[in-house]
């Protein structure tokens, strides 16, 4: 595939982590450290979450435990789908480099984890396929037998057009280069 010029792509993180968890289970959790280290809760981890809630304008982090948290900077939420109180998917931002947590909204009753599903948007430039280079941190934490380059050149992807996401706020979110309708 030979994406456009500055074109916006998503990546499909659950085949990866589904992929490297046939060959190195440490893969899985060296992502999820990634996704702390860009998008930190003020205590706990993603992995660890049982369910996400938007109140107002603050995402809301749930544990087994009883306890909750925020994220350390509250605007990283640009916008979600779903509702407030049982959202599907959560859109984080750091930097340009958008990435959306599909979730679980069950609760935590069913002691599941609400991280399902990771989309990295990652910006294609004019003669290179790789993703950004933001998702180069990701590619130093995996097996150097399965690079992040290798593992995600069949997985680039348009976004779907089905998405529409919103601001906490109710209003429609824009992504990079692309209306997400």
């Amino acid at each position: 595939m030979q994406p456009a010029n500055g074109a916006s792509y998503w990546v499909d993180m659950n085949r990866l982590l589904g992929r490297l968890e046939e060959r190195e289970a440490p893969a899985r959790q060296a992502i999820l450290q990634q996704l702390d280290a860009l998008f930190p809760l003020k205590s706990g981890s993603h992995g660890e979450v049982c369910e996400y809630l938007v109140y107002y304008h603050q995402l809301l982090a749930l544990f087994a435990d009883g306890s909750s948290s925020g994220l350390q900077q509250s605007g990283q939420l640009v916008a979600l789908t779903g509702s407030r109180e049982k959202p599907s998917s959560l859109l984080l931002k750091a930097g340009d480099l958008h990435i959306e947590l599909e979730v679980d909204s069950s609760g935590c009753e069913n002691g599941a984890r609400a991280l399902q599903n990771l989309q990295i948007e990652a910006r294609v430039d004019e003669g290179d396929c790789q993703p950004h280079t933001a998702l180069a941190a990701i590619d130093t934490l995996l097996d150097s037998t399965l690079t992040l380059a290798d593992a995600l050149s069949p997985r680039l992807h348009r976004p779907r057009s089905d998405r529409s996401f919103r601001t906490p706020g109710g209003e429609d979110y824009l992504t990079q280069n692309r209306q997400l309708v």
